[in-house]
């Protein structure tokens, strides 16, 4: 967007699209980093500057295109420089005619396509084409949900995608989607596409809409890349567990909106107001993928020793001066402190609400076929405490969820389905999800095929610490990218388009030197690693060591997700990719929230309802 020369400062000019984007992939802190001496919206009024460079980054929409115009106009008498005197430049022809802008070199970005007509009123402008230094087309049928988590923003997919009435335009605007990440990227990828439905047709299709936006645009594209194209079947399980982590439960549990959203009374105030759950925010970022007990008692503490290092005395002029100065700053990590002490409590208070600290570990039986001693229930004894549970006082959400995740995990025969359905006490409406469930290829008289080391399951099991319920099960797509890093991807189940050539499978070879095995005593050994970091780092007021900087290899990696991921689904993938020291943007149609998930598979069918 900026593509200007280092140091060179710039106003950087966006509607109500744009704004969010940019708060979303950098804040105004970067930007005045990288020169940004200011941000303004287009609807806002605005001052002349001089010798500087204005950057428009705005939709190419008719109101804006007009805005746009509005700045630079050729002024032919007086009466036209009533509402802009302020900014005219005079050319000496009898003070009878002149130019009225904002500023004296311009650059155009524009979000899309920009329409023929409108182009065609951008260039009868003399006025702003004698400052123009370039335009250029920004193509994203996407939003950045955080810097490297691309959201297409299709929250009907599954639907659309599996469900009885089959939608081909979103397989194409999946497509398009793909290729405007991949051109940002800067790359033209080989892509690995799982070989079924709907994976090999969007495979297809962004074949022909790359080599058509090469040919149209001649974009540069720096490097090759790798795309792993998966859909929502490959692993059903994942959106359905209730996650342990920050970031996924209150992502789960609690309100939140895109782009982190979120709706919070402070104490004492009489007015909730909104704030935003980003990567901006330092608490958040620093914490969200930290067990929800150890957020707690480490926020608490850090917050402790924050509070009590502001209230030391101040007995000299410097220290007084000092203390001034930090005043804001002060403030400012003293409301991040209390909002997340706030969301944690909340999460925590969830938790205990809905009694999850009985649901979560019997979905970790149910999913792994291993209790947190380490031992193997039987089938009989599972589906006991399963119908145990669901006699209890719990949500209809929480039941469905518990009754999904045996059926996709476990072999569900006629007299389990009737015993848990009896047991829980479903409407008609979540018990029809479970006749839905066939039309995403789940058999639920059989057990759902997926990989797991069960030795590494024990294991991890036996080495439990402080009682701390965890999540034991690996996503299956966390495998698949896994396989794609070491090149051991399954020919039986991924093919390969490699620079639009067809598919073909004998490019994908079996790397035994860095199994999954291997990557996971990587993982094992990081952690060890990081402990040893943090016990000898020093602690930043948030309560934690500053993150070392990432080691990144090899070539960047799209991992785009059909039909949908959730948060603890991207956790899993972000800790393999710092495992690997890879590059990976992780891109989806939508994001899961709260009961979106089982909301999506109760509408593939709405007639079984009926």
């Amino acid at each position: 967007v900026i593509s200007l020369p280092e140091g060179e400062n710039f106003i950087l000019i966006l509607d109500d699209v744009t704004m969010a984007l940019v708060n979303s992939v950098c804040g105004q802190f970067a930007l005045f980093d990288r020169g940004c001496i200011l941000m303004e919206h287009i609807r806002s009024k605005r001052d002349c500057v001089s010798n500087v460079t204005a950057i428009y980054f705005v939709e190419p929409t008719e109101l804006n295109i007009g805005m746009i115009l509005e700045d630079f106009k050729e002024i032919k008498s007086f009466i036209d420089a009533e509402s802009c005197i302020d900014r005219i430049i005079y050319c000496g022809m009898d003070d009878q005619s002149g130019e009225s802008c904002l500023y004296d070199r311009v650059a155009l970005r524009f979000k899309g396509d920009l329409a023929d007509d409108l182009a065609k009123r951008i260039l009868a402008n003399k006025v702003l084409n004698n400052r123009l230094l370039d335009t250029r087309l920004i193509h994203m049928d996407y939003h950045v949900e955080e810097p490297n988590l691309a959201v297409t923003g299709i929250p009907t997919a599954l639907k659309e995608i599996w469900g009885r009435n089959r939608n081909h335009g979103v397989l194409e605007r999946i497509a398009h989607s793909m290729v405007d990440i991949c051109v940002n990227l800067g790359i033209k990828p080989r892509v690995h596409y799982q070989s079924e439905y709907p994976c090999d047709a969007i495979a297809d299709l962004f074949e022909d809409y790359m080599l058509q936006y090469i040919a149209n645009y001649q974009p540069v594209l720096r490097e090759k890349g790798q795309l792993l194209l998966v859909a929502r079947t490959f692993d059903p399980l994942v959106p359905l567990l209730h996650p342990i982590n920050y970031q996924p439960m209150a992502m789960d549990l609690l309100a939140i909106g895109e782009g982190g959203e979120f709706e919070y009374r402070s104490e004492g105030a009489s007015e909730p107001r909104k704030v935003l759950l980003n990567d901006h925010d330092t608490i958040w970022a620093n914490y969200k993928y930290e067990h929800i007990l150890n957020t707690r008692s480490l926020l608490s503490a850090a917050a402790k020793r924050f509070l009590e290092s502001t209230q030391e005395s101040k007995s000299t002029i410097q220290d007084i001066s000092n203390l001034i100065k930090t005043l804001p700053e002060n403030q400012r990590r003293k409301d991040l402190f209390a909002l997340h002490l706030a969301v944690s409590g909340m999460c925590v208070e969830q938790f205990k609400n809905r009694a999850l600290n009985k649901c979560i570990p019997l979905e970790q039986v149910v999913v792994t076929g291993f209790d947190e001693a380490a031992s193997s229930p039987s089938q009989e004894k599972i589906v006991k405490e399963l119908e145990e549970l669901l006699r209890q006082d719990l949500s209809q959400q929480d039941k469905i969820r518990l009754v999904l995740i045996y059926a996709i995990a476990q072999e569900l025969s006629a007299t389990t389905r009737q015993t848990l359905l009896a047991a829980s006490q479903l409407g008609a409406e979540y018990v029809s999800i479970l006749d839905n469930l066939s039309m995403l290829g789940v058999r639920v008289e059989s057990k759902m095929e997926q990989r797991m080391d069960r030795s590494d399951y024990q294991k991890a099991a036996k080495q439990l610490k402080d009682s701390l319920m965890t999540n034991r099960y690996t996503s299956q797509l966390r495998f698949a990218l896994n396989d794609l890093f070491t090149n051991a991807l399954s020919p039986a189940r991924f093919q390969v388009y490699d620079s639009g050539t067809n598919a073909f499978q004998g490019v994908i070879g079996v790397d035994v030197s860095r199994s999954v095995r291997g990557n996971m005593r990587s993982a094992r050994a990081l952690k060890k690693s990081k402990a040893a970091d943090a016990e000898s780092a020093a602690v930043e007021w948030y309560g934690k060591p500053a993150k070392k900087p990432e080691v990144i290899t090899g070539e960047p990696v799209i991992c785009y997700v059909v039909g949908g991921t959730c948060f603890a689904e991207i956790e899993s993938l972000n800790e393999l990719a710092e495992v690997c020291g890879r590059n990976v943007t992780i891109a989806t149609t939508n994001i899961f929230k709260q009961t979106e998930y089982v909301d999506s598979l109760r509408d593939l069918d709405l007639s079984v309802m009926l």
